[in-house]
């Protein structure tokens, strides 16, 4: 069974930034070959040129509407790297892949943790974000590219999905809203990344308390034999990744107490 981490990013990267961390973490703790795909592979040693998997991205950009409050580059952005990540998937040797945001830091063997997740087609936090999500089959994200696509080609067969934004309050129409709204169809078998088994879990957000003890905006994050902690209910709870969002000037600061203890 062959494995691999794939991040994507868009936008220069410097050695030292956050990207380049969780990438290296990555590297050394995943236990699976570590890609990145970016528009500056020339600036990045070792990195993928997603010039060779963005043709159906760019031609999804001319059909694009957008319905967020965020930038218009921001969401589309979030939306086709799903197109870039099924070309690389279907023109590569693996046949599972797991997909973080460039800003999830990762510290456990996923190759070992992949095993749990085997049974599912492709794995969703909080039932809505595949921002650290494991794939298995590629005929789901081939549907969600085809359904993301057809919606806005057909917004009419979309309604439900379009419903969301409305033009006053925060949020809208992103990627994490097909993704909610195509699992729902139980087309395929989706796992949950967000809840507790054998005492740890993935962090869907670090800024999200989710019944987790919480400090400084944050989930409190303490640390033992390399690992993040944190207190729930009781139960020291230990998290495979940990998703920085806002934190992101943090991940340096994260990155040596994993490696330090």
């Amino acid at each position: 069974m062959k494995f691999a981490i794939v991040f994507f990013h868009l936008g220069e990267i410097r050695e030292g930034s956050y990207v380049d961390i969780c990438v290296k973490l990555a590297k050394e703790r995943a236990g699976a070959d570590v890609f990145l795909l970016t528009d500056h592979p020339e600036v990045y040693p070792g990195s993928t040129s997603l010039s060779h998997y963005w043709e159906r991205a760019a031609v999804f950009d001319r059909i694009y509407v957008h319905k967020n409050t965020c930038e218009r580059h921001f969401n589309l952005r979030g939306i086709q790297r799903w197109f870039a990540y099924l070309e690389w998937w279907r023109a590569s040797k693996y046949d599972s892949i797991f997909c973080p945001d460039s800003d999830v830091m990762i510290f456990s063997d996923l190759a070992k943790e992949l095993a749990q997740w085997r049974q599912y087609d492709f794995t969703l936090s909080m039932g809505t974000a595949a921002g650290q999500s494991y794939w298995n089959n590629r005929k789901a994200l081939a549907a969600y590219c085809n359904y993301v696509e057809n919606a806005y080609v057909n917004p009419a067969q979309a309604e439900t999905v379009f419903r969301q934004y409305d033009g006053k309050g925060p949020g809208g129409v992103c990627d994490m809203t097909f993704f909610e709204h195509f699992s729902n169809m139980k087309k395929f078998a989706v796992g949950e990344t967000s809840q507790i088994i054998a005492g740890a879990t993935y962090d869907h957000n670090i800024l999200m308390s989710q019944g987790y003890e919480y400090a400084d905006g944050r989930k409190a994050i303490t640390w033992s034999n390399r690992m993040p902690y944190c207190q729930k209910q009781g139960e020291n709870i230990m998290f495979h990744t940990l998703h920085m969002s806002r934190n992101k000037h943090r991940v340096e600061e994260f990155y040596l107490k994993g490696s330090e203890l």
